[in-house]
């Protein structure tokens, strides 16, 4: 059984973002299979940039005393900006100390934003995508904790409850930003907004315990969409939320090389309603066979996912319908078990 030594800089507790939660639940599954498997995460209480210099230090240490381990490395997904070079320097300096010690190595990106996906596997070499097919690459179906889809049935109101949720945790401004314009929340007001229905618009993300990005996200909605009764919650649990609202909405304006959102994922394998924006870096997940597994907005456009929102209420018992179905398929694809075979199926390939 081999030994497996993970390289994953700040994953550790609040568990609120995929990449994290990727690492952990991988842990978890090999731990189960009778893997020993290390984890280097630099220290709690440090920024990103002091966990990545730590992770290294303990990379070489590790691989001083013993190099009869497979090194795993989770690199930060955004390669674009300061921070995006620090990611990139980071993620190199993992290869070059793995060449120098003389013991294989597999990158695994849950996402990748600002570099495209070929140019990651040649700078880091062997590469595992989540979601995504790489030219001389491995793809990694993305997983779950089994009781997260636990009592599964929902218990639903009136008609009309919306629910947008991501795992954000820092209230910076360049978060607030991101959530607003990459993810597609002001969209997604304006798209309420335009609706002449009744609506309730929940907004689950943990940075809404600081209250000036919750005055932030509220002085938007109430601009963009004053008529819609608006819930912002940054303690929510993830599921719990899912299964308390009509349908979960999925707005994503951005499209990165590699991207598979735990939100999105969870959503589909409870059998939640999803509309959602048609994106290739997750279109392995929302379509099959060239059918939609969801409800996918025809296009960009404000109008569109307003659209999308109303098909879905106004045929909600079929909305539901269609998503009890297929949430039985991509549970049989989509899980934790199929996410550690094939980590380990690349691991044996690259001998």
């Amino acid at each position: 059984m081999m030994e497996l030594l993970f390289v994953a800089p700040g994953a550790r507790a609040p568990w609120t973002e995929g990449r994290k939660n990727m690492v952990r639940d991988l842990v978890d599954e090999l731990l189960d299979r009778g893997y020993r498997v290390r984890v280097l995460t630099g220290s709690v209480n440090r920024s990103a940039a002091a966990d990545v210099v730590l992770v290294l230090l303990q990379l070489c240490r590790s691989l001083w005393t013993d190099r009869r381990v497979h090194v795993v490395q989770f690199p930060f997904g955004r390669f674009s900006g300061i921070r995006g070079w620090v990611n990139r320097g980071s993620a190199l300096a993992v290869r070059c100390i793995c060449r120098v010690a003389r013991v294989s190595l597999l990158t695994v990106v849950y996402s990748v934003d600002g570099m495209p996906v070929e140019q990651a596997r040649r700078w880091f070499g062997p590469l595992a995508a989540v979601g995504s097919e790489v030219a001389e690459g491995y793809f990694l179906h993305l997983g779950v904790d089994p009781i997260t889809l636990d009592n599964s049935e929902g218990s639903f109101a009136s008609p009309g409850q919306l629910l947008f949720l991501c795992g954000y945790q820092d209230p910076s401004e360049a978060a607030v930003a991101g959530v607003l314009d990459e993810r597609g929340l002001r969209h997604l007001f304006e798209a309420c907004g335009r609706m002449s229905r009744a609506l309730e618009l929940t907004v689950a993300i943990p940075f809404l315990r600081d209250s000036q990005a919750r005055s932030r996200i509220a002085a938007v909605a109430s601009e963009l969409c004053p008529n819609v009764a608006l819930r912002l919650d940054g303690s929510m649990r993830p599921a719990d939320a899912l299964r308390s609202h009509d349908a979960f909405v999925f707005p994503y304006l951005a499209e990165h090389e590699v991207f598979v959102s735990t939100a999105l994922l969870e959503a589909l394998l409870i059998g939640v309603p999803v509309v959602a924006r048609d994106r290739r870096m997750y279109r392995s997940l929302t379509r099959a066979h060239g059918q939609a597994r969801c409800i996918l907005a025809r296009d960009d456009s404000i109008e569109a996912l307003s659209d999308a929102i109303g098909e879905c209420l106004d045929n909600l018992p079929g909305a539901r319908a269609k998503a009890a179905q297929q949430c039985e398929a991509l549970r049989a694809e989509w899980s934790r078990s199929r996410m550690t075979d094939d980590l380990v199926d690349a691991l044996q390939d690259l001998g």
